[in-house]
C-alpha cells in the first residue's frame, strides 16, 4: 500500500477477500481525534489526529469544508485556534 506521504507498506493478509475491511479497520485504529469544528461565519474544519501503531501521536490534519480556501491565512489562524481548544479539552 502506498500512503499519502509516499511511504510503501507491505503486510501479509491471511484472508485477501477481507482486504477492504482490513484496511478500513487499520486506518480507523490510527485515529485519535476526528472532530468537526465550526469557524466564525465561515463553515468549519475537521481536525484529525492520527497515531502510529506504537501509540505516538503522528500529527494533526485540517480538512476544511468545501468552498473554503486552506491557503487563507485568516482561515488557517482560526483553524489553529480551534485546534488548540480541542487539544486542551481532550488532553491531547
Amino acid at each position: 500500500m502506498l500512503t499519502t506521504d509516499g511511504v510503501r507498506h507491505f503486510e501479509r493478509i491471511s484472508e485477501p477477500r477481507m482486504l477492504p475491511e482490513t484496511v478500513r479497520e487499520r486506518v480507523n485504529s490510527t485515529i485519535v481525534v476526528n472532530k468537526h469544528v465550526s469557524l466564525p461565519g465561515r463553515g468549519g474544519v475537521r481536525l484529525v489526529a492520527r497515531r502510529r501503531p506504537g501509540g505516538e501521536v503522528l500529527g494533526w490534519t485540517f480538512v476544511f469544508d468545501e468552498g473554503l480556501d486552506p491557503a487563507d491565512p485568516g482561515l488557517r489562524a482560526q483553524a489553529e485556534q480551534a485546534l488548540e481548544g480541542v487539544r486542551r479539552s481532550m488532553g491531547v
